[in-house]
């Protein structure tokens, strides 16, 4: 399925995932597994069932913003429909990574790729990079983020969760509130099952990196300083010139 219901741009034109992330929260999560340990195929794995629910609400806002209430209660109906459907599938995902608790399931409905600012490509990177978007293409995305990892790039993956049951709350909530003619807070409703949708942050590869070198640059002047003569002018004793 091709996800366009929220697009904004966070990767680089390099990598071929495609990209949709726009919500009210950022998560920044723990780094994943260990290389031999985490399941990119499973991490990476989308609800088709729980992007269309999304879909559906963003729908049934348009439709009582124009004035076609009976488009919003089809609409409401199916996000309904799709939201249970996406609820009897969610162990199949990978939902909150950050540990937090709470009785909600969180499922994941679209998902990005986005690699470093500072990444610099050459040749063998080049080659990876290559490999690695043929994999993305072909759904391997275990062996996509192997490769990534053999160019020494840092990788998040940026997905957008679903809280099953707050959406199912909000989006029955609406659907009462327009049976009884109660548009203005049937949309209230809908966007608050919108709102409630947040983004997770995962690394996927994270490379060390090198000291800073203004710090050290920084270090080696203070310790110059320190251990200069006291200036012949002072007339303070020589311990008073150490500067904190």
């Amino acid at each position: 399925m091709k996800r366009t219901l929220i697009a904004a741009l966070l990767g680089t034109s390099m990598l071929v995932v495609p990209a949709a992330v726009l919500a009210k929260e950022v998560v920044k999560t723990e780094q994943a597994a260990s290389a031999e340990q985490a399941n990119y195929d499973k991490l990476m794995k989308l609800s088709d069932d729980g992007f269309t629910a999304l879909r559906d609400v963003r729908s049934a806002r348009v439709a009582i913003f124009n004035g076609n209430p009976d488009q919003a209660s089809k609409s409401v109906e199916a996000a309904t429909k799709d939201i249970g459907k996406a609820s009897a599938d969610a162990k199949n995902y990978v939902g909150r990574t950050n540990g937090s608790k709470g009785s909600d399931e969180w499922i994941p409905i679209d998902g990005n790729i986005d690699i470093a600012d500072n990444f610099v490509l050459d040749a063998k990177k080049g080659e990876h990079v290559t490999k690695a978007n043929e994999h993305f293409k072909k759904g391997e995305k275990q062996k996509a983020v192997e490769q990534l990892k053999l160019a020494e790039i840092d990788v998040n993956y940026t997905r957008l969760l679903m809280p099953l049951k707050a959406t199912t709350d909000h989006v029955e909530t609406a659907k009462k509130l327009i049976s009884e003619k109660k548009y203005y807070e049937a949309n209230l409703a809908l966007k608050a099952a919108e709102d409630g949708i947040v983004i997770d942050s995962v690394a996927l590869v994270d490379i060390p990196k090198p000291a800073d070198a203004k710090s050290a640059d920084a270090s080696k002047s203070a310790d110059a300083s320190k251990s200069a003569p006291a200036s012949s002018a002072s007339a303070k004793p020589e311990t008073s010139t150490t500067t904190k």
